[in-house]
């Protein structure tokens, strides 16, 4: 049986609401419509932690990953697009992003499952 995390779930775009699961899958919903879009198999454990910046859905996993996917083709296809994956040491426990000081820059703060945070910066 699958579970939603408690706060696993984001908006995008002001137009979707991205709700990530125990088993590694992200479940899309139309905000405007309050439709069901798709489901995706975005990491090989549990989505953990989950945040939108920009056009971009980023998302934190119990496999030790951080992911960025494209949220643009969404309306057509209904499917997110990975533009990036970070490795991480352990298990993502929490997640965000904020704007980087370059236009288009993401700063992302992960913490893990030993009391590490770590910063990246994503362009």
């Amino acid at each position: 049986e699958n579970k939603v995390w408690p706060l696993a779930m984001t908006p995008v775009q002001d137009k979707y609401i991205a709700i990530g699961d125990s088993s590694g899958q992200v479940h899309l919903w139309s905000i405007s419509s309050k439709t069901f879009i798709a489901t995706q198999t975005v990491h090989a454990d549990g989505v953990s932690s989950i945040t939108s910046f920009n056009q971009f859905l980023i998302t934190g996993s119990l496999d030790s990953t951080i992911k960025m996917w494209s949220t643009e083709a969404i309306d057509k296809s209904g499917h997110l697009r990975q533009v990036g994956h970070f490795n991480w040491t352990s298990s993502i426990e929490a997640m965000g992003a904020v704007q980087g000081q370059e236009p288009g820059e993401a700063v992302i703060m992960g913490g893990d499952c030993t009391g590490g945070v770590t910063l990246l910066k994503w362009k």
